[in-house]
């Protein structure tokens, strides 16, 4: 129970700096890289830490895509949002 409102705080800290990064027009391509890295990282430590229990880590695998999708969004954004420039005086 612990670990999956920790999980949740991560996730809504992720996205909260997306939402802050758009909002103030720059890109949010790289919260969302961070987001997929930190997926894949727990997806493949929890994987290979021994102990846990064969049904535990398949559980785990299925969501291993979301660190897919957040690397195809991460891109995505990256191409379609300019970050604003600042202004040199």
């Amino acid at each position: 129970r612990g670990m999956s409102r920790a999980f949740a705080v991560r996730e809504f800290t992720i996205g909260l700096g997306v939402a802050i990064a758009c909002a103030e027009g720059e890109r949010g391509s790289d919260w969302l890289s961070i987001a997929g890295l930190t997926d894949a990282a727990d997806t493949a430590l929890t994987v290979l830490q021994p102990g846990i229990p064969l049904r535990s880590k398949l559980m785990v695998l299925l969501t291993a895509p979301a660190a897919v999708v957040h690397y195809i969004v991460a891109r995505k954004t990256h191409e379609i949002v300019e970050p604003k420039r600042a202004v040199e005086v």
